[in-house]
Parts: C-alpha cells; sequence; structure tokens
C-alpha cells in the first residue's frame, strides 16, 4: 500500500513537473553535481555578435532560447530560435548532463544546415563559476582542431557563452562568435504543439531522406528492449530532426529521450538516447529499410534494431 501510495505520488509530481517546468522529483539527480546547469533553465533572448574582419563584434543575429530540465532533472534540453525567418536562419538543438561516470558534463549539439546535419558531443566541468566544454577533431590528414565552447558571467539574468578555437594544440586561440544572454521567463512555457520550438514550416531539411524522421512525430507509445513508454513527440530544427519523450508506468517513473537526426557526413540515420537512471548516453548510427531502423552503436559492440508498426503511432525496439 505505501510503494503504491508513493507511485501515485510520484507519478502526479512527474505529470505536473512535466506540465508547468517545474524542478525535478526524481531523488538520485539532486546533488550538486546533477544541479549545475539550473541556473540555464528558462527562456532567454540572445544577441549574437560574430566577429568580422576588422575584429570588431557588432551583433549579427537576435535570438530566443528556450531551456528545459528534462528526464526528472538528469539533463536540461535547449532549444535555440532565430528571430527570422528563411534558410539562412539558424536553429539549434543541445542536451547536457552530468556523466557520473567520468564526472563530466556530457554536452551534445545538433545545429544543422539545409539538408545536412551532425551530431558532436563534447565534455566539460566547471571551475570557479566558469563551464567549459572541449571537444578535438581532425580537419585534414595532418591538423586537429580543438574547440573550447565557454559560460562565463553566470548571474540569475543574464550570462555569457563564447567559443574559440585552436589548430596549434591549444598554444593559441581564435574566438568567433559571443552569445549574450538576457532572461524573459524563469520557466519556459510547456511544449504543447508537434512542431516545437525551432519548428517553421520544415523547409530547412526537406530532402527525402528527412521524411522517416519527421514521420517519428507521430508517434505515440514505442517499447524499447521490453519496456513499453507513454511518449510525446515533436518536430524541432525545422524538419532535421524529432525528439521523442518516453515514460513509463512502473515504479519508480523511468523517462527516456530520443533524438533522431541524420548524419550527413555518413549519410546515415542517428539516434541519441539517455534515461532518468544513471546510465550513460546512448549513440547509434544506420539505415532505414522497409519501415526498420537498423543501428549499431558509435561507442560500443550494441546495436538496435527499431520497427516500424503500420499505423505509423509506435514502434518497438530490441
Amino acid at each position: 500500500m505505501v510503494k503504491s501510495t508513493l507511485y501515485v505520488i510520484s507519478l502526479m509530481f512527474a505529470l505536473m513537473t512535466r506540465a508547468q517546468v517545474m524542478y525535478p522529483s526524481n531523488p538520485a539527480f539532486v546533488d550538486d553535481n546533477y544541479r549545475a546547469f539550473d541556473f540555464w533553465i528558462g527562456e532567454w533572448d540572445v544577441n549574437l555578435k560574430i566577429k568580422n574582419e576588422s575584429n570588431e563584434w557588432p551583433v549579427s543575429k537576435k535570438a530566443h532560447v528556450k531551456v528545459f530540465p528534462v528526464l526528472q532533472g538528469k539533463a536540461v534540453m535547449e532549444l535555440w530560435n532565430e528571430k527570422k525567418e528563411g534558410l539562412d536562419a539558424i536553429q539549434g538543438f543541445s542536451l547536457r548532463y552530468y556523466n557520473k561516470e567520468t564526472d563530466k558534463w556530457d554536452l551534445i549539439l545538433h545545429w544543422p544546415r539545409p539538408n545536412w546535419g551532425r551530431t558532436a558531443i563534447f565534455q566539460g566541468e566547471e571551475t570557479h563559476g566558469r563551464f567549459d566544454f572541449h571537444i578535438s577533431y581532425p580537419i585534414n590528414d595532418s591538423t586537429t582542431q580543438m574547440a573550447k565552447y565557454s559560460f562565463s558571467d553566470i548571474s540569475e539574468n543574464s550570462l555569457r557563452w563564447q567559443d574559440f578555437y585552436s589548430q596549434d594544440n591549444g598554444s593559441s586561440w581564435t574566438a568567433n562568435w559571443i552569445m549574450e544572454f538576457t532572461r524573459t521567463a524563469k520557466y519556459p512555457k510547456a511544449l504543447t504543439e508537434k512542431e516545437a520550438h525551432t519548428y517553421l514550416d520544415g523547409s530547412r531539411c526537406s530532402a527525402d531522406q528527412y521524411s522517416a524522421i519527421t514521420d517519428l512525430a507521430s508517434v505515440k507509445s514505442f517499447e524499447w528492449k521490453g519496456e513499453r513508454y507513454a511518449t510525446t513527440a515533436y518536430k524541432i530544427l525545422d524538419g532535421c530532426a524529432t525528439v521523442i519523450f518516453g515514460s513509463n508506468n512502473t515504479y519508480p517513473v523511468k523517462e527516456k529521450l530520443l533524438l533522431f537526426t541524420f548524419h550527413t557526413p555518413e549519410s546515415k540515420y542517428e539516434v541519441i538516447e539517455l534515461s532518468n537512471d544513471t546510465n550513460p548516453l546512448g549513440r547509434y548510427r544506420g539505415s532505414f529499410i522497409d519501415n526498420v531502423f537498423s543501428f549499431e552503436s558509435v561507442n560500443s559492440d550494441s546495436s538496435v534494431m527499431i520497427k516500424m508498426n503500420e499505423d505509423g503511432e509506435s514502434f518497438s525496439a530490441e
């Protein structure tokens, strides 16, 4: 009886947090490590300054950003939307969570160009109130580029973001973008439509391969390796991605976030999978043939096969 009552209370609070974007209910994610990015939750206006040839930093673009707590507080999700229409407008997605195994924050970024996308994963940590996220990748056979994205000057209603790049192993750095965030709301308005913030008319990613991704916004439930989830799905990034939130009726409540995109450099579909447990991120790439996604893990020997049901409103992953 006590367990049943606790389950009902937990479920009610989880539903309330999902609707009102309040703070999380999962006690596993209440310590300071998991809460370190709560300062970013809310809605923000952003002035993006892009360095020009004269080494000046004019305000080049303006955006509105929504940052949500997801997975009962395990992660924060960003939807970045430029305040203009057209294919030259910028839309971006990010997901950040504390990785207990590495004692660092993982940052998942997907900022697509028209009919082109690639997901990048950074690792970062906080030092004296500043968050720095790092990644290194080859740009040709002889040169590796290091990138660093930094949050600084963090206050309740403002913060600064800046990028840095190095091609000499960190001996020197150049910068291209500065973002100045000004808070407009303490909590973001809940997503209520199938086409969420950052979705305009779907023209950014209108190539044939993206239809399999946008069709996933019709999914109402899925089964993931034997566990059934009720879902809410959203088209984002103007047709370049679909994000799916799943929740089941167990105690404690299990939740899962799935991000479906297309990885253009390898011409493969990609799914990012993160749950509200202590497990790290899952990252898979593969094909879509005859209503079946066949994915292989990017980081391990595991695989996932996702079969779409005929009604288009559910799928099973094995």
